[in-house]
């Protein structure tokens, strides 16, 4: 083909989806929150069961409970404040599972083909061995805990002790332990993301010391599905969902010195 000087055209290459928009990358992402925990005020306590509080002028739903050992809101602490964000520790060496998951509104509903990204910046400090903290999301008819069934739509990680183990977990399946640096369980910062693929049936669960788009992270996993087994129905993760869940927990096994802790400074989450 001759352009209008006489000289050949060379056709514009074709576009590569995959490798102009890595799922794992920036581009093609949209912001629908960006939540500065930090700036919220001072909140709390938050209540055991059912509460609210409010941020970015929203009034956003809150569940305190525990996974089985003790009683949310007693000897443990759950608010917002202008150091730590939003923040859940125990406050004495009992026994103790608390639990605090927030609801938070995506503003739009989304469809079978969105992906959807939940970053957060977060500080762990375990006391000793016997600690942990755990970071999920969860589809929002899901009422997320430690153990909620493997089944359901949920993904995140636990990072367990002092010569910390990160396990990536869905509900009550969870990975092998990898050991990390004790500075994600010591108060450090650590940048988290969870993606849900379009889609997709489970999450990318990525932890890394210093950004959120380190390439590759740090540390990077995979909850997989729910099912072992293949399907008649291609369930969906994120299909008509309008809201998503997001649950910390601090937890004391007992016996030590530990007083376990994880705070929340931002919660950013985007659409593709």
């Amino acid at each position: 083909m001759l352009g209008l000087t006489g000289m050949a055209q060379i056709p514009a290459p074709e576009p590569d989806l995959a490798e102009d928009y890595p799922l794992e990358g920036d581009a093609g992402w949209r912001r629908l929150k960006l939540y500065d925990l930090k700036a919220q005020g001072t909140q709390g306590p938050i209540p055991n069961g059912a509460g609210t509080i409010t941020l970015n002028g929203e009034t956003i739903t809150t569940r305190g409970a525990t996974a089985g050992s003790g009683t949310f809101g007693t000897n443990n602490s759950a608010g917002l404040n202008s150091a730590d964000g939003l923040y859940l520790q125990c406050n004495t060496t009992a026994p103790m599972l608390p639990e605090l998951t927030l609801t938070l509104p995506l503003g739009m509903t989304l469809g079978k083909d969105h992906a959807l990204r939940v970053s957060a910046k977060v500080r762990v400090t375990n006391g000793d061995s016997n600690d942990s903290a755990l970071f999920y999301i969860a589809d929002p008819s899901v009422t997320p805990t430690l153990d909620v069934a493997s089944t359901s739509e949920v993904g995140g990680w636990r990072l367990t002790g002092t010569t910390t183990s990160l396990t990536y977990r869905r509900g009550a399946s969870p990975g092998s332990g990898t050991t990390i640096p004790s500075t994600y369980a010591s108060g450090s910062l650590t940048y988290t993301r969870i993606i849900i693929p379009g889609w997709g049936n489970d999450c990318i669960v990525q932890l890394d010391p210093t950004a959120y788009d380190t390439s590759p992270p740090a540390y990077q996993g995979r909850t997989q599905s729910g099912p072992a087994a293949p399907t008649n129905t291609a369930t969906v993760f994120a299909d008509g969902i309008s809201s998503i869940k997001v649950m910390i927990g601090a937890f004391n096994g007992g016996s030590g010195v530990g007083l376990p802790k994880i705070t929340v400074e931002e919660i950013e989450i985007e659409v593709r």
